[in-house]
C-alpha cells in the first residue's frame, strides 16, 4: 500500500514529459503572424514555404512561357540551363500569328540570351544581355504579293526574379535594344532601317 503514492508520482512525471515533447508542438509553432515547421541545421526556424531563401543549391533547368503574349499571337516557350549559381543561358523560339491585323501577319524568330543574377539563381535583380532575330510577312490588301521583313540585333534587359519552394518562378524586366532590318515586297526595292527600340521580358516558369 505504501508504494501507491510513488507510482502516482512516476505516472504524473511521464504524462508531463509526454506533453512537453509533443510532436505537434515540436514541429509546428506560431510566432506572431508566421507559422514555422522547418528547422535549420544551426537551429534557426524557417517560415513555411520559404526554404528557398535559405538554400544555396539550385535546379539547373527552367522552362517558361508568357501566356499574355499568346492572346496577341506571340506564341513562345523558352528553356534555360544554369551552369553557375548566378548565370544561366536561355533560348526562346517563337511563332507569330497576328490574327487581328488586316490582313494577318505571320512570322517567327528566336532569342538567345544569358541571365546574370546578382543574388542567386532565379532570385533577385538580374541583367540579361542577348540578341534576337525576327521574320514577318503580310499579304498585300490590293494587287496581291507579299510584304516581308527581317530584323534583329542585341539588347540588354534589367529585371527582377522571384522563385518559390514549388519551383514556380517569375522574371520581369525592361531594357533597350538596337535592331537592324529591311522590308520589301515583290515589286518595290527593299527598305532598310535601324535604331533603338524598347525590349523586355515577362516569364512564368518552372525549374527542375
Amino acid at each position: 500500500m505504501k508504494q501507491i503514492p510513488h507510482l502516482v508520482v512516476l505516472l504524473s512525471l511521464f504524462v508531463l514529459a509526454a506533453l512537453t515533447i509533443s510532436p505537434v508542438q515540436a514541429e509546428e509553432k506560431v510566432y506572431g503572424d508566421q507559422e514555422y515547421n522547418t528547422i535549420k541545421t544551426d537551429g534557426q526556424l524557417i517560415p513555411v514555404g520559404e526554404k528557398n531563401r535559405y538554400r544555396n543549391t539550385y535546379n539547373t533547368w527552367n522552362i517558361w512561357a508568357n501566356p499574355f503574349g499568346w492572346f496577341f499571337g506571340n506564341i513562345s516557350v523558352g528553356a534555360s540551363y544554369a551552369f553557375h549559381q548566378n548565370v544561366k543561358v536561355n533560348i526562346e523560339p517563337y511563332f507569330i500569328y497576328a490574327y487581328y491585323a488586316k490582313p494577318k501577319i505571320v512570322g517567327g524568330g528566336a532569342t538567345l540570351s544569358s541571365s546574370i543574377f546578382f543574388n542567386k539563381m532565379y532570385d533577385g535583380f538580374y541583367l540579361e544581355p542577348g540578341a534576337r532575330i525576327l521574320y514577318l510577312s503580310q499579304d498585300k490588301t490590293v494587287g496581291g504579293g507579299t510584304i516581308s521583313g527581317i530584323a534583329g540585333g542585341p539588347h540588354l534587359i534589367g529585371g527582377w526574379g522571384w522563385i518559390w519552394d514549388s519551383g514556380f518562378n517569375i522574371n520581369a524586366g525592361l531594357g533597350l535594344g538596337y535592331y537592324w532590318g529591311d522590308v520589301g515586297d515583290d515589286v518595290n526595292d527593299t527598305d532598310t532601317f535601324s535604331g533603338v527600340f524598347p525590349a523586355g521580358n515577362l516569364q512564368f516558369g518552372y525549374t527542375f
